[in-house]
């Protein structure tokens, strides 16, 4: 009785893979093999876009971002806009009114609410773009809502 003799070969971008031997063992360790590649293969091309999504969120500014977004100079319009950056590109997961004093003095705008902690309020009461932290008084972050709104309403037609 003569034996079966089984070989099974991938090639994509420059990796080879090949598998000899009985057919049970080959389809196995086949399998087995090209999985491994291909879960490799994604994991390393999401981290390599994971990384240019870092490096690009790091590469725009405030302004640019604010001036990319056009919201409405009032403040239930950029100050959502601001605390986005923040969230997003600087990693700033909740606010107070200092840190909103900060992000319009960087942004260099004048013409900023005279009652900031007031303003944060307001838009939270009537736009539901904030929600206040639970246990940490004074502090805000930003809702789904308010995600929704930089990213979808205020998303500019190229």
């Amino acid at each position: 009785m003569t034996e079966v003799f089984y070989k099974l070969k991938l090639v994509k971008n420059n990796i080879e893979i090949e598998v000899c031997g009985d057919k049970d063992f080959v389809e196995k360790k086949f399998k087995e093999l090209t999985n491994d590649y291909l879960n490799k293969s994604i994991n390393n091309d999401l981290d390599h876009k994971n990384n240019e999504l870092k490096t690009n969120k790091k590469e725009l500014s405030l302004i640019d971002f604010v001036n990319q977004k056009c919201p409405k100079s009032t403040a239930t319009g950029l100050m959502p806009v601001l605390v986005y950056y923040a969230k997003h590109f600087e990693g700033i997961e909740k606010f107070n009114e200092v840190d909103i004093k900060n992000l319009y003095r960087r942004y260099d705008i004048s013409k900023r609410p005279k009652k900031i902690y007031q303003a944060i309020l307001d838009i939270n009461r009537n736009k539901g773009y904030f929600e206040s932290v639970p246990k940490d008084k004074g502090y805000f972050r930003l809702t789904e809502a308010g995600e929704h709104f930089v990213e979808v309403k205020l998303t500019k037609l190229d």
